[in-house]
């Protein structure tokens, strides 16, 4: 792979809010928190947001954000948006198309100090709940990312477990019941899921030691290779980010801000575990924190892989409640490693959050997070707004 060591100035210089090229944002805005978490196209080719919101009637039980699936046309007008306000407090934290609906994974706390549970619901086009297939004893989460179609139907969902010895990865029929489940192996968890030929890659972070697991299994939970990312400690390098390419996986790198500063790379796997090249994407000096310690100033936020061997990149600067609002960078390269185009996400001057991207049929890119105030309170409670932005082709 060509390495691509870019300035951070290019990579992370902001516009004035919008989009560089695209069209407007879409926005979906409650006088509460309104979060986007992860991103998928429906079957009708409507982009399907799923998160959370505050902005509807509490519960007696004084619980907050209630996990939502919001729909929007290409067009930006909204669709539909479906709050599953019975769950308790929580988060829908992935989507994913099956059979003319979806499949939406959910985590909440029916009740006030019960701890999370996590549901996997089949649902309609728009997000209304017609079934579990699911619902681990064990789980008290699923991350984005954490649902994938599975070969012959059904699908890969990926949790965390409340217990060392629980499933964090299972296979479920397309019309529910568990085909098999079981663990990655020295890792927490499974964080990040990606299809591969007769399988999928699993990532995770490692139960013992500070560095990532990234596994190829088959379509049964058998594992075909492993490798430790990063390969050698004291690098402060932390895996994040997975995603497939025609030839393997690419993994998004971050480096926390210790002595030698923060950075961004992304590091690509062949199909047969090998490990190729680091690719530079940006770089910045540690910064003090309050308590002295120097504390991230860029992170990789989220990764998608693109039509052509290309990818996308998104790269958050920025975001210590002594310093200015993060700001947050889509990049897009291409299958060289080359930067071919830069565009700022959110609003220059607020709080922005910057959580899922997703290639769409179209060719476009979608990015979606959220958008808050210039500061925030860090208890919570602050107004921030679903914000979804599509960038033309490259």
């Amino acid at each position: 792979m060509r390495i691509a060591t870019l300035s951070l100035a290019f990579l992370l210089s902001a516009c004035d809010g919008g989009l560089d090229g695209g069209g407007a944002p879409f926005v979906y805005a409650t006088d509460g928190t309104d979060i986007a978490l992860d991103l998928a196209q429906g079957v009708d080719g409507a982009l399907v947001v799923v998160g959370s919101t505050e902005g509807v009637p509490r519960p007696a039980d004084g619980t907050l954000a209630l996990p939502t699936v919001l729909r929007f046309g290409l067009d930006g007008a909204l669709l539909s948006s479906e709050v599953y306000r019975d769950v308790g407090f929580g988060d829908a934290t992935a989507a994913l198309p099956m059979d003319g609906g979806l499949v939406v994974a959910v985590a909440a706390e029916p009740d006030e100090g019960s701890g999370r549970s996590v549901r996997l619901y089949r649902t309609d086009g728009r997000g209304g709940r017609e079934r579990v297939l699911i619902q681990p004893e064990t789980a008290s989460f699923a991350p984005p990312r954490a649902l994938l179609p599975a070969p012959g139907g059904g699908v890969y969902a990926a949790v965390y477990a409340t217990l060392a010895s629980a499933p964090t990865l299972y296979r479920v029929g397309s019309d529910g019941g568990v085909v098999w489940a079981g663990r990655l192996e020295g890792a927490q968890d499974v964080r990040t899921l990606a299809p591969a030929p007769d399988g999928l890659y699993v990532m995770g972070p490692q139960s013992a030691g500070g560095g990532t697991v990234v596994a190829r299994l088959d379509a049964d939970g058998a594992e075909r290779w492993r490798v430790v990312r990063p390969e050698t400690d004291g690098a402060g390098w932390r895996a994040t980010h997975l995603t497939a390419t025609a030839d393997g996986v690419v993994l998004l790198e971050s480096r926390a801000g210790f002595a030698d500063g923060s950075a961004v790379r992304v590091v690509r796997v062949s199909a047969e575990g090998e490990v190729g090249a680091a690719a530079v994407l940006a770089e910045a000096a540690g910064a003090d924190g309050p308590d002295g310690e120097p504390e991230p100033v860029v992170r990789g936020a989220a990764l998608a892989a693109l039509p052509g061997g290309g990818l996308a990149v998104g790269v958050v600067r920025g975001g210590g409640f002594d310093g200015p609002p993060p700001e947050a960078t889509v990049v897009t390269l291409d299958a060289g490693g080359a930067a071919v185009a830069r565009r700022s996400f959110g609003v220059r001057g607020r709080w922005t959050s910057l959580n899922a991207l997703l290639p769409l049929a179209d060719g476009r890119l979608a990015a979606a997070g959220a958008v808050g105030p210039r500061t925030v309170s860090g208890y919570g409670g602050d107004d921030f707004d679903v914000r979804v932005e599509i960038y033309p082709a490259d």
